[in-house]
């Protein structure tokens, strides 16, 4: 049996390297046998003090392969590591950092833009649209934006003032519609409810009084003066349910111009409200005159208020004297009647209707102090209901001067 040289174990008499700790064996020199009888009668150990030192040269050997060195290329490629894996880590908080910035800047803005158009919304009146912009930028959780309904509170009672100053003003003009409009848009919930209320019910009341009064005119029979205020209702009260009253209206008009109509030969008053002649001719001529005097006054002093009562308002006439009175006025002319003549009249199309037949002459100055003198001959639509008024002018092709 041999041993290893290096820590003693027992050795396979043919193996060449220890089976324990990797040693090579030596090779023995070859002896006499009997100096190695001798050797091994002189060098042999007991066998428990053999055992122990070979037990202890193992662990000697096992500690000194666990603290073996680690080759330089081993702790290059571990450092290698080390280093990747940290800059792995410091990106990846990286990017989660950003991410959350960007996410936060996101929202933020997302806020801004929310609060801004809800500010331009109330602006515009868009009560119900600012609102909800105002409540989708609270949602965002953006501090700064977490106070959006007490400035929709704050914004919109303001607002509402302002309207309503503003819905006061048309209903002045008589602007009816556009200041319902404006009204019905102003949320219930602020504090000029009453304001507000107080307002609708005033247009309702004036509403309801022209309503009457196109009542009466029809019970007069006085249909065709009924249409034209009626029409005029429709554009003013196009809201609620006044377009439905006012259609129904319109057919009750139509069919009693109808009936009026069949019944003009008849010449009742009851049935065609018609003015008897004598009534008619003075009427007719009272109101041609004052309007003929009142016209040069007018033109000479721009001022359209002295002939207007005269005219049927927002009829072809009146907006095309309006125009004529303001081009003279520009261009300095001045005017002054010479005579005048109701050559004729005779009923028109229509109940309470006369084309008239009027001469006129006039002396006109112009502003570089020329001065000619003009004759016209025209016609005049006249209405006579609800007042004497003329309502539209064309070229009298019957009648030449004053004859």
């Amino acid at each position: 049996m041999n041993y290893c040289s290096n820590c003693g174990s027992k050795m396979n008499d043919d193996a060449k390297f220890c089976s324990h700790c990797g040693s090579i064996r030596e090779e023995e020199p070859l002896i006499n046998s009997n100096v190695v009888s001798q050797q091994e009668s002189t060098l042999t150990l007991p066998k428990e003090e053999y055992n122990q030192n070979s037990y202890n040269m193992n662990i000697h050997n096992n500690i000194a392969s666990e603290h073996k060195e680690v080759p330089v290329k081993d702790k290059r490629k571990n450092r290698s590591l080390l280093k990747s894996k940290a800059f792995m880590i410091s990106a990846s908080i990286i990017l989660v950092i950003a991410l959350l910035a960007g996410f936060a800047a996101f929202r933020y803005f997302k806020a801004r833009s929310l609060y801004n158009a809800a500010i331009s919304q109330l602006e515009q009146g868009k009560w119900a649209d600012a609102k909800k912009s105002f409540e989708d930028a609270k949602k965002t959780g953006i501090i700064f934006y977490q106070d959006s309904t007490d400035v929709y509170n704050k914004n919109s009672s303001s607002l509402a003032e302002q309207q309503i100053e503003k819905a006061k003003s048309l209903l002045e003009q008589d602007n009816y519609s556009e200041a319902q409009k404006i009204l019905a848009d102003i949320p219930d919930n602020t504090s000029f409810s009453k304001d507000i209320s107080d307002l609708k019910n005033s247009i309702d009341q004036k509403a309801q009084s022209e309503l009457k009064d196109i009542d009466d005119l029809m019970s007069n029979g006085s249909f065709l003066s009924a249409k034209t205020e009626l029409q005029k209702f429709m554009e003013a009260y196009n809201f609620g349910n006044y377009p439905e009253l006012a259609n129904q209206k319109m057919k009750d008009i139509d069919k009693g111009l109808s009936d009026a109509q069949a019944g003009t030969s008849d010449q009742t008053d009851t049935d065609t409200n018609l003015v008897q002649t004598d009534d008619a001719q003075t009427a007719i001529e009272s109101l041609v005159q004052n309007y003929l005097n009142a016209w040069p006054e007018a033109v000479n002093s721009n001022n359209f208020s002295l002939v207007e009562p005269y005219l049927l308002k927002d009829s072809s006439l009146y907006n095309a004297q309006k125009s004529v009175l303001s081009n003279l006025a520009d261009k300095n002319v001045k005017e002054e009647l010479v005579d005048c003549k109701v050559l004729g009249y005779a009923p028109a199309s229509g109940i309470g209707i006369y084309n008239v037949y009027v001469y006129e002459k006039y002396k006109i100055t112009y502003s570089s102090g020329t001065q000619e003198t003009l004759e016209y001959n025209w016609k005049y639509t006249v209405h006579s209901s609800p007042d004497w008024t003329l309502s539209d002018i064309a070229k009298d092709t019957t009648h030449n001067g004053n004859n």
